[in-house]
Parts: C-alpha cells; sequence; structure tokens
C-alpha cells in the first residue's frame, strides 16, 4: 500500500499509513538490535506487489517481512492477528510460527494463528510468491475492529510487535549473525 493505493479504510484510518508507520518502528528496533534494514518504501509512496520482493531479491535480502491491517465486509466481527508464509516452504513456515508466538505473548489482540497464504488464493500472495528468501506477511489488526483499529494506532503496539520481530531476529534457531542481515519490512 502507499500512493494511491489506500488499503483497508475504516473510520477515517488508512491501511497504508499505519503500515509504514509500523514499518518504520520495526525498521528502527531491528536496526538498533544489528540487523541491516531496508525498507520497499519509506514515505507516502506506491511500491508494487512484484517490485516489493523484486527489490528484497535484487539485494539477496535474508528474510522478508510485510506489514499490512485486515479489514472484513462486518465491523467488529473479527479481531486479531495473522502471520502468514507462502505455500508450504518449511523455513518460510519456521518464519511465520515463530514470529506469530513472539507477538501472541503480549496479549495485545488475538491471536488467529499462522496460515498459508494459498488459504486465501490458490497462487499465494504476490509479495511472498515472489521472495526469494523466508518471507512472511502480517496482518496485525482489523481496521474495521474497533477495539483492533485503537491498538494499531497505538504506539505500544507498534514497539510489542517491533520487539517480537526483533527476538525471532535474535533467536538462536537462526543462528546468531555473525554479521548484520538484511530485513525487509
Amino acid at each position: 500500500h502507499g500512493g494511491k493505493d489506500n488499503g483497508a479504510v475504516h473510520a477515517g484510518v488508512q491501511e497504508k499509513n499505519q503500515t509504514l508507520a509500523m514499518a518504520k518502528t520495526v525498521a528502527k528496533a531491528l536496526k538498533e538490535a544489528g540487523a541491516s534494514v531496508i525498507m520497499t518504501r519509506s514515505d507516502d509512496t506506491f511500491v508494487s506487489l512484484g517490485e516489493r520482493s523484486n527489490i528484497a531479491n535484487r539485494s539477496k535480502a535474508d528474510l522478508f517481512v510485510s506489514c499490512h491491517f485486515n479489514s472484513n465486509s462486518v465491523d467488529n466481527s473479527r479481531s486479531g492477528t495473522i502471520v502468514f508464509y507462502h505455500n508450504a516452504i518449511p523455513l518460510h513456515m519456521l518464519l511465520a510460527e515463530c514470529i506469530r508466538s513472539e507477538i501472541a505473548k503480549f496479549k495485545d489482540l488475538p491471536d488467529m494463528g499462522t496460515w498459508s497464504d494459498t488459504r486465501i488464493y490458490n497462487s499465494g500472495f504476490a509479495v511472498l510468491r515472489g521472495a526469494q528468501m523466508p518471507a512472511v506477511l502480517l496482518e496485525l489488526g482489523f481496521l474495521n475492529h474497533a477495539t483492533d483499529r485503537s491498538k494499531i494506532q497505538d504506539q505500544n503496539f507498534r514497539d510489542h510487535v517491533a520487539d517480537a520481530i526483533v527476538k525471532v531476529y535474535q533467536d538462536p534457531v537462526y543462528g546468531e549473525p555473525t554479521e548484520p542481515v538484511t530485513h525487509y519490512v
């Protein structure tokens, strides 16, 4: 999302603005933890889904994290976070489950689990399908749910998500990096 693509919009809250705020918080936390971070967008510009994963591929990124917020057709009917991975690729599934587990520890919003993107689209999500490294797409609450929307706009919630991602970055499952690791948010 960004530029001409607002993403989901509810009660005047645009997904594109909230995802950018979340991505900046995650990027800052990862940099402070020693990671090298390249954001696919750092302002309100449009970058196509394919180009987002292409940027990561050209840079030989180690991980790809895409931040989003959900919405559905019935206000206040669904609440919670979902972490998506592409298809059934084991390393992508592991990354998704580790991040989901860490986000769930904060209990900010209900944990809706870890899902394959093929549960939504047969071919999966474009940003995950095109990534040549472990990649996840985070749906961090529903914009059309009042409680979620409040959390989404709260810096403490953003900090919790960032802390969860940093914890996974530093986790021995992935090995302690000997040099900075590039992450995309």
